[in-house]
């Protein structure tokens, strides 16, 4: 016995089994096309609309920074990526404007980190690329015209010469980068204090830093890291590593500098400001180890000169009198000498700090420049002049 089932057309059964697949797919496709559609549309519309609502914002904003007003060429904004991207930005220190801007930066991406918006903080990657640095140190003024001064001009007093910009963008500004990637930085450095108004000038900078907001796991770790390096035009390289704990409360890091055959006579005028000497041939190494914690540092310093010859020069901060005899002072510990014709002095350094609520950064830094500008003074200290 045998049953057969034939089902007519037009019956229910007909149409959930052959005809209602054929309705209900290119319905859901039109709506999953539209959806795609309006998403494609609002995306094409941030970018080309949003990106110059948000420069407008911007510049409005940088404009308005004290002491730094700044511009930005053009912010682009990939909400897909989650990307915000600038070309050409700039910032003058009000009443240096011949100067030039204190940064260019001419493109940046800030990559945003999703998660740190749940904390209600925005915070992300950052890429800059082809950066200029201007430094300039001013000579302090007469201590009267300080006295007129209301503390606003004080403040801005006492900030210039260093990146005060930085303080200023960090208020204003405030992003927390989990990731900093620098290409391509040139930093040019001015003293228009002292005689001569020296300058150094470092180039082809690459600088990587991350975990500058990462608790450690354990005490004593140092999450938040460093990698520095750069070149010099006259001949050198200089190289940076540092590790430490951005988030204690006092300053926590180990550091290491260390600079290979910086020639020196293209430093002539760097080195008769800082130094006292003029010299003529020879070049300079160093190498240079700092940590701190519990707001105390400590280290040394060993700067290595091979084939040197300079002469001492007079101070032209001290009198006629004091000008009659010009000597390079022997003061310097340990001097050593190996075989390959280099003389190298060992010098340890400690020392407090006297505000220990400081950037992390910033410190390390100012420790390693004051190490590379003592280096070079007291390196000559101990050694003959030749000319």
């Amino acid at each position: 016995m045998s049953i057969s089932l034939n089902f007519m057309p037009g019956t229910r059964g007909s149409r959930s089994i052959e005809a209602g697949p054929g309705k209900r797919w290119p319905k859901a496709t039109r709506i999953v096309t539209w959806i795609l559609a309006m998403v494609i549309v609002l995306l094409l519309l941030v970018r080309f609309v949003g990106s110059p609502i948000a420069t407008s914002i911007l510049n409005k904003r940088l404009a308005a920074l004290p002491g730094y007003p700044g511009h930005v060429g053009a912010v682009q904004l990939a909400l897909w990526r989650g990307k915000v991207t600038a070309t050409d930005f700039t910032l003058t220190q009000s009443g240096h404007e011949q100067d030039g801007p204190v940064l260019k930066v001419a493109r940046g991406a800030f990559t945003l980190a999703p998660l740190a918006l749940l904390r209600g903080k925005i915070a992300g990657r950052i890429g800059i690329g082809d950066v200029d640095v201007l430094m300039i140190q001013e000579p302090p003024k007469p201590s009267k015209e300080v006295a007129k001064a209301d503390k606003k001009e004080k403040e801005a007093d006492h900030a210039q010469g260093a990146r005060a910009w930085e303080d200023v963008l960090q208020k204003n500004l405030p992003i927390e980068m989990t990731r900093l990637e620098v290409t391509n930085l040139k930093v040019k450095f001015v003293d228009r204090g002292r005689a001569l108004s020296p300058q150094m000038l470092l180039e082809k900078v690459h600088i990587v830093a991350h975990d500058f907001k990462t608790k450690p796991a354990n005490s004593g770790d140092l999450p938040a890291s460093l990698k520095m390096e750069g070149h010099f035009p006259g001949g050198g390289d200089l190289t940076v590593n540092a590790s430490g704990d951005a988030t204690s409360s006092q300053p926590m890091f180990r550091a290491t500098m260390g600079v290979k055959q910086l020639a020196l006579p293209p430093l002539h005028d760097f080195l008769q400001s800082y130094a006292l000497v003029d010299v003529t041939r020879g070049t300079f190494e160093l190498y240079v180890e700092v940590a701190a914690q519990g707001g105390h540092y400590e280290g040394y310093l060993k700067p290595f000169f091979q084939e040197l010859q300079f002469k001492a020069v007079p101070d032209p901060e001290k009198n006629l009198a004091q000008r009659v005899v010009v000597k390079v002072a022997s003061g310097v510990q340990n001097l050593l000498k190996n075989d390959e014709g280099k003389v190298a002095t060992k010098a340890p350094f400690k020392g407090d700090f006297a505000n220990n609520q400081v950037d992390l950064m910033r410190t390390v830094e100012n420790l390693l420049r004051n190490a590379f500008v003592t280096a070079i003074r007291e390196g000559f200290e101990g050694q003959k002049p030749n000319g």
